[in-house]
């Protein structure tokens, strides 16, 4: 059975309207709704330095993996037909961070990651786009689909033991 998590729709932000020369698709618009940041120039912030710091906890919590083992566990969940949402690649750190439902980190207890939540931020370009050594793996679809937990973790059960077979990870996620 798929489950399907999506983000909860915030309401409009306040901020100025998009610059004219403003991306239109709708992974961008759809994660300009989800800034609950301070800025109300997020526009502005996002163009430069080319990343934006997105506060979790609310509209979605992070987990983060080693760059090997989430290439492998969104492969592992593409050929089961599962959903897969929005992956971030810090090519800079070599890790991967999977936006998950708010509230996930609280619980999570996965030795090879690290589960980031309320209090916390990351950081991330415009969809589509790649900034300070940071793109996307998965871009954020309209729809608002977040990469369910238990399938996540299923996944990065099979994905970590098969690296780990492949000696291409030692046991330890990180930031």
């Amino acid at each position: 059975m798929i489950r399907q998590h999506t983000y909860q729709q915030s309401p409009e932000p306040t901020m100025p309207d998009a610059p004219r020369d403003w991306p239109t698709d709708p992974a961008t618009r759809w994660l300009v709704k989800q800034y609950t940041g301070p800025s109300k120039n997020i526009y502005a912030r996002w163009r430069d330095p080319g990343v934006l710091s997105f506060p979790l906890g609310e509209n979605f919590d992070a987990i983060v993996v080693t760059l090997h083992l989430g290439r492998a566990v969104v492969e592992a969940l593409r050929s089961s037909d599962l959903l897969v949402g929005p992956v971030v690649v810090d090519q800079r750190s070599a890790h991967a961070t999977f936006l998950v439902p708010a509230g996930t980190a609280g619980t999570w207890t996965h030795p090879l990651t690290v589960a980031h939540g309320v209090g916390e931020s990351f950081f991330c370009p415009e969809p589509s786009k790649v900034a300070c050594r940071r793109g996307w793996l998965v871009n954020p679809d309209q729809a608002g689909v977040l990469t369910d937990p238990d399938q996540l973790l299923t996944a990065l059960e099979s994905a970590g033991e098969e690296l780990i077979d492949k000696q291409l990870i030692t046991g330890s996620g990180g930031r």
